[in-house]
């Protein structure tokens, strides 16, 4: 969900770019943290691109107090845009891969965001935790961000190491490379697309557009589409994300548009895809990943015929503009792979809540995880649908809930995902439930408004793969709240 004032599309956005790219070490944690608050105009340093003064310290000497300073100093230099002093504060490792336009890819937007919606920054409050700290060789600093009117925004920790007796940062896979995609004429820029197949980071998710196909040929075109205008075809572009972030069930975030003598989005075309017939050959018209999960999604684009051959098709990165837009043509120019990148360690049933107990889930309502049974060997799914995958059957997930608000009537708000060794989301699931047979086994609704006060059931039907069943972790949000976060349960 979006929100869409100008404050909000322009700060907060700035906050994603920010934290995503200063973030992303290990999430270590420690018994005791040492912690400054600040403004960046009140810690205005001499120098503070790195810890030293004029009698430069030994590396003993060096504290969380030195840190700080550098990490608030390195906020400075991001809203002075000096991104030469910047790379500095890395190292030599990091800076051996970075290049001063890496920088300005991750950060050069959002603070211009910024600079239009006419923020001073001296009313940036910044926060620095410091934690992992090991005497001599190493620590994690997290920041926290407060824009004016908004609440506080923390970053993940970042790692930083002590070398040639400085405080540096480690830890730079969300950065590098960010810029070689965006700069004018580069690999991957609009100028000189990239050929089909090679992939690029934009921010937090790795990307690759593989192939262009026809999908009415292939019969992969949903029965109800209608046919294109006279003079255009409907193609299929099929790209290839893999997830790198910390989020537990994160959406695939990109939009896909074609251009040619004008721009074709996919959002714009009136094609729809055969979700069953994709799904035979493991592609997707959207999904959730874990970290480190592998997407195939397909898009179908409406364009001219006689500006196919020559089109370029570009990847956005819709949540985020850290990265760059990502461009590729069937002529473009291959790139290198990437490398490796380092997937996070997550636990999805960390700190997860049992089913049966009712917790509340965004403002004036409460949600309970009632059960989550076999569907196909309860008789709970509909007649109609297809059988489930080899190896997978359908399974039905029934939740409570009430709402306590000023409104009279309301929409149930919840979605709830199914996570195991990926994620397992409704909108990619084809059975439908039979509600007469889930009203008799759990007194479910099949109505979609409810009046304030009332407590209803309701009953969301996934395909899970046989094996995962017993130990699936169940992730619910509230969609009608932003500020609710997700939970998740556990048997």
């Amino acid at each position: 969900m979006i929100r869409s004032d100008k404050w909000f599309a322009g700060a907060m956005v700035t906050v994603a770019v920010l934290m995503s790219a200063c973030g992303g070490g290990d999430d270590g944690s420690s018994d005791t943290a040492e912690t400054s608050t600040a403004t960046v105009a009140e810690q205005a340093q001499a120098d503070t691109t790195t810890a030293t003064t004029e009698d430069e310290p030994t590396a003993a000497s060096l504290t969380a107090d030195d840190l700080e300073i550098v990490v608030l100093g390195g906020w400075d230099l991001i809203w002075d845009e000096d991104f030469g002093s910047l790379l500095e504060l890395y190292t030599a490792d990091c800076q051996a891969r970075l290049a001063v336009a890496d920088f300005e890819a991750t950060f050069g937007e959002g603070v211009a965001n910024l600079v239009e919606l006419d923020i001073d920054f001296a009313e940036i409050g910044v926060e620095v935790a410091i934690d992992d700290f090991v005497e001599n060789t190493s620590a994690t600093s997290t920041s926290t961000l407060t824009f004016p009117g908004e609440e506080p925004s923390e970053e993940n920790p970042s790692v930083w190491v002590i070398e040639d007796n400085e405080w540096k940062r480690a830890d730079c896979d969300e950065i590098a490379g960010a810029g070689d995609a965006g700069e004018t004429g580069g690999i991957g820029s609009l100028e000189q697309p990239a050929a089909f197949g090679s992939a690029f980071d934009l921010d937090d998710w790795r990307a690759s557009i593989v192939d262009v196909r026809d999908p009415a040929e292939e019969g992969l075109l949903a029965s109800f589409t209608e046919p294109p205008p006279a003079g255009h075809t409907d193609v299929m572009v099929t790209y290839v994300a893999v997830y790198f972030g910390e989020e537990i069930g994160a959406v695939d975030p990109f939009l896909l548009r074609g251009l040619g003598t004008t721009e074709y989005a996919s959002f714009d075309s009136d094609c729809v895809l055969d979700g069953d017939a994709l799904a035979v050959e493991g592609i997707r018209t959207f999904a959730s990943a874990l970290p480190g999960q592998q997407l195939v999604i397909a898009s179908c684009l409406t364009v001219p015929e006689d500006e196919l051959d020559a089109m370029v098709f570009q990847l956005e990165h819709a949540f985020s503009n850290i990265a760059p837009v990502a461009s590729f043509s069937a002529t473009g120019v291959a790139v290198p792979d990437p490398g490796p990148r380092t997937v996070p360690e997550v636990d999805i049933a960390a700190g997860a809540i049992s089913f049966g107990e009712t917790i509340p889930l965004g403002v004036d309502w409460t949600f309970q995880l009632v059960d989550v049974v076999d569907g196909l060997a309860a008789g709970l799914t509909s007649e109609f649908n297809d059988d489930p995958p080899e190896g997978s059957t359908y399974v039905v997930v029934v939740h409570e809930a009430q709402y306590s608000g000023t409104e009279a009537t309301v929409s149930d708000p919840f979605t709830v995902e199914g996570l195991g060794t990926e994620v397992y989301g409704a909108i990619t699931s084809s059975c439908s439930i039979d509600f007469d047979a889930a009203a008799s086994a759990f007194g479910t609704s099949s109505e979609f408004e409810f009046e304030s006060g009332e407590t209803y059931r309701a009953a969301t039907c996934l395909t899970v793969p046989l094996s995962e069943v017993e130990n699936l972790v169940i992730k619910a949000d509230n969609v009608f709240d932003f500020d609710a976060e997700s939970v998740r349960f556990v048997r």
